[in-house]
Formats: C-alpha cells, structure tokens, sequence
C-alpha cells in the first residue's frame, strides 16, 4: 500500500498535471494498461480504508466489534497462511497492533521495531522509517520466509499528507529538474509533496526490481499495489488541477504475476470493497 495516492496525483491520469514524473513505475506504459483506472476510496483514513480492504465490507467500525470473521487474513490463516503487516511508522497508532491482530494478521512489524536496529535509527524520523529502507527490510523478511506461505502487506508513509516526506537525510534520488516547476504554479508544499510521490514511485520500482533479484517474485508471487485511500481535500491538493475535489477519490489498483491473470474490464467502477473478493 502507498500512503494517500489518489490517481489523479498521477500525470498519466491527470492529463492537466502536463509534467512527466512517477514513471518509474504508477506511469510505466506497461502498469499503466493494467491499472484499475475507475476504483474508488471506501474507507478513509488509513485504518478505516485497511478495514474496508481487508475485510471486503463498507461499515469498517461494525468490523471490530464482530470480530473480522471473515476478513481476508483470517481466510488466508484457515489456508495455512503466515499474515504480516509491516508499516514504517509506529504499530500503536490508532491501536493498530490490537486491531490488525483481531483481523488475523500474526505478526505486526512497525517503527518500534526498527529502531531496536542501531543501523536503521538514522532513516526513522517525520512518521517513520523511510520507504526505501522499509522495502528492504520488507524483502528481507520475505527472504527469510521465502519457503512459507505467506501474505505480507506494507505501507509506507512517504507521501503521508500534507507534504510528505521533505528531508531525505541519508538517500539520493535521480534530479527532476520539471519538477520544480510546481515550485512557481503550484506552491513549495505541493511541489513538496508530488515530489515525495515521485520519489515514492522510484521506491516501488527499486523495490519490485530487487524481489526480482532475489528470485521472490516468481510465477507462486501475486504483487498488489493499491493505496490505503485517495488524498483527501487540503491545502496541498487543493493546489492541484485536476485533483478530486471528493475525499473518497480514486486509487491505484495493479496485478502483477508471471502466470497469467483473468481478463477484467480495468475502467469498471468498483471500490475497496472488491479487492479481497477479488484477490
């Protein structure tokens, strides 16, 4: 999961953005003919949004107090299968470590864990660790289970609002030089932010890249990108033309696989609700 994408962050669904970044990956030729272009936020925030993904039902607050009986970790559990949820900022935010574990996930992994690693302290700051590392560490684990089978989800934080992740302390990114042309039209916390989408986006390629080579992206893998909900209307997206202006807006959805997938109409309208139907 990326943190509060709405497609229409994306120039390559916004066609008034006008300036080409986040080609790494969302705007790719080849993710762009099998993204979900018409899937639409259920549940927002990110608790809610997760609920509603996880648990395939609108009512996200009625899920707690049943008990997430049928949530899509508690089906993959029945399965034999180990459920992870791995975020970069702290596992105890909006008591997410007792809620994902009611909805059947075995294991939670946040901030608090990784700064119990000396080496990582240095990329945890703002609201956590920073995508790149968390992607890492995210393989890593994977890796180490590679002969289980197992469901991971991850989110990062950033491109969390308003203006995502703006230091970059200890990595470096290719230059972007139209980028800063959002600096004159749009205002420095919206250049801010599309920036930090960007940087996201390379992180995602250099993420898939790398289960590549580690031989954990194979034809028994299914990748899911989405987003845990749209960008809801700020100061920041507010800046944006052609940004929705409606906080339950569109998300990326994509399916990647060696094996091939079933034909779906990718312009349907559909929502959160159908993605664990769907999975």
């Amino acid at each position: 999961f990326t943190e509060s994408l709405s497609l229409d962050a994306l120039p390559c669904w916004n066609d008034r953005l006008g300036t080409p970044y986040a080609d790494k990956f969302f705007c790719r030729r080849d993710i762009q003919e099998i993204t979900f272009s018409n899937l639409l936020t259920t549940g927002s925030p990110t608790l809610q949004g997760l609920t509603v993904t996880f648990n395939g039902h609108p009512n996200f607050n009625v899920q707690e107090q049943t008990g997430h009986a049928n949530s899509f970790p508690r089906h993959l559990e029945r399965n034999g299968y180990r459920s992870v949820f791995i975020r970069s900022a702290s596992k105890y935010f909006a008591n997410e470590n007792r809620v994902f574990r009611n909805m059947g996930f075995s294991e939670i992994i946040g901030r608090e864990d990784f700064y119990d690693n000396e080496a990582l302290r240095k990329y945890i700051y703002g609201w956590g660790l920073e995508d790149r590392i968390l992607y890492q560490q995210a393989a890593d684990y994977i890796e180490k289970h590679r002969d289980e089978k197992l469901f991971v989800a991850l989110l990062g934080t950033d491109t969390h609002p308003p203006t995502g992740q703006v230091h970059y302390k200890h990595l470096k990114y290719p230059p972007r030089p139209a980028l800063n042309d959002f600096k004159q039209t749009l205002g420095r916390d919206t250049f801010e932010w599309l920036r930090a989408v960007d940087r996201m986006d390379h992180d995602v390629d250099l993420f898939i890249d790398d289960l590549e080579k580690r031989g954990l992206f194979d034809e028994n893998t299914l990748i899911v990108v989405s987003s845990d909900h749209s960008c809801a209307v700020n100061n920041v997206t507010g800046r944006i033309p052609g940004h929705s202006r409606d906080n339950l807006g569109r998300i990326p959805l994509v399916f990647l696989s060696k094996q091939p997938l079933p034909p779906a109409p990718r312009d349907v309208m559909a929502s959160q609700v159908d993605i664990a139907p769907s999975l």
